[in-house]
């Protein structure tokens, strides 16, 4: 943003700086939280479809607050995502996630449960990151790499400030471990600023659903490479195209 934008990233005003903390604050020490949350509980096959159900709340807060009209496409999308996800949720837990060794004790109904009800609330803190971020953009006529930059930093100071005392620690994780983090983080910031800036170019309700198709992403991947952590079922895979379907109609 600094070497795009140069000076003008120091402009922005404090009303405006204030709302991109709270952004900051919903998406990421929140709402990213959450998600980890849910992926490592529920496993990625349960939490990520779940997560896809974000675009709902950006679009209801639309509707509510933004004084947009419902229709019929999106009346179907919401019943094929509630649908989708009372599929996932409900999905037996050694069919879900069977692991080719067996499973650790913890790993049962209970952590499934808690797992899949973070993914939700990531799901509600994602999708009013959204909402608020389209506002910022819109209202506030900033650019888009700007606020995605401010709403990192917010991310970035606040998770250092909760996680510093295990910090000295998590140096003692595997080089792997850095690597794979350093390339989800790239992805993240990437995925962020090009989320933005659709933001500021349409409405919500024609962003939010196109972000959906990253469920389908996710459980390609999962299904390559984590074979032998979580096993991704039929219902699983129905569940999550009645989410993208349903987003997608949105």
């Amino acid at each position: 943003a600094l070497a795009i934008y140069g000076r003008e990233v120091f402009a922005v005003s404090r009303t405006s700086i204030l709302w991109i903390i709270a952004l900051g604050t919903i998406a990421y020490p929140m709402g990213r939280l959450l998600n980890y949350t849910g992926l490592r509980l529920a496993g990625v096959g349960r939490a990520e479809p779940i997560l896809a159900g974000a675009p709902l709340v950006a679009v209801g807060l639309s509707l509510l607050v933004g004084g947009e009209s419902i229709n019929l496409p999106i009346a179907l999308g919401i019943l094929s995502v509630i649908s989708g996800v009372v599929l996932i949720v409900t999905q037996k837990n050694h069919q879900a996630m069977q692991p080719t060794e067996s499973p650790k004790k913890g790993l049962l109904q209970n952590q499934v449960l808690v797992g899949s009800l973070a993914a939700m609330l990531a799901a509600i803190c994602y999708g009013s990151s959204q909402f608020l971020a389209r506002q910022i953009v819109k209202n506030q006529n900033l650019p888009s790499l700007v606020v995605a930059t401010f709403a990192l930093l917010t991310g970035l100071v606040i998770l250092a400030i909760i996680s510093q005392n295990n910090l000295r620690a998590n140096y003692r994780a595997p080089r792997k471990a850095f690597l794979l983090m350093t390339l989800a983080g790239f992805a993240a910031a990437a995925g962020v600023a090009f989320n933005y800036t659709a933001l500021s170019l349409a409405p919500v309700v024609v962003v939010a659903p196109v972000s959906a198709a990253s469920p389908l992403v996710s459980l390609a991947l999962a299904n390559l490479f984590l074979q032998r952590l979580e096993r991704i079922t039929l219902r699983i895979w129905i569940g999550a195209a009645l989410v993208v379907a349903g987003v997608i109609l949105v």
